[in-house]
């Protein structure tokens, strides 16, 4: 299946017509890494403000 993001069409074609298989999807491990990175950055940001409003 082919998906037109613009219109959001879906269209069959057989397995021999493809030349190359493109994706934009994250795995489940970049998207874990992605969260992982976002929370300890959230973290790190929390500790540095609460140091500088206590000094």
């Amino acid at each position: 299946m082919i998906t037109d993001f613009d219109s959001g069409t879906a269209t069959a074609i057989p397995y021999t017509a493809v030349k190359q298989l493109t994706g934009y999807n994250l795995s489940s491990n970049t998207r874990v890494a992605v969260g992982v990175t976002i929370v300890i950055a959230i973290a790190i940001a929390i500790i540095l403000l609460a140091r500088t409003v206590k000094t």
